[in-house]
């Protein structure tokens, strides 16, 4: 077990300063680790047995939000591009229709229909 001794405050603010000189230096601070060698100390520290359930927890979380809140936008959309669709025939349609009432308000070409024989 450790010992225990009482010091003076100059020998704890000479040790102090020393600490900071120590802490304070350049060669303390090359030393940096990279992303994936952070990401391998994770990877150890947390056994495989709980990364394999967290990855199907992940998995299950991400295809279960994709069905509730990303499929019904998708039905939506779709919906909304046939509906506007739709609608564009609709316009057609009733262009063609006034263009046999006036042709002369119309881009569109004349078309002859034949007169109803009675």
């Amino acid at each position: 077990m450790g010992k225990i001794e009482e010091i003076s405050e100059e020998e704890a603010r000479k040790i102090s300063e020393e600490q900071l000189e120590t802490v304070s230096s350049d060669e303390d601070w090359e030393d940096v680790e990279t992303f994936e060698e952070k990401f391998e100390a994770l990877k150890e520290l947390i056994p495989f047995t709980i990364r394999k359930t967290f990855s199907g927890t992940a998995a299950w979380f991400l295809s279960s939000t994709a069905i509730f809140v990303v499929l019904p936008v998708l039905f939506f959309a779709e919906e909304e591009n046939h509906f506007e669709e739709q609608l564009q025939e609709h316009k057609e349609r009733l262009k063609r229709q006034r263009s046999l009432l006036h042709p002369d308000l119309y881009d569109l070409p004349k078309v002859d229909i034949p007169a109803p024989h009675f």
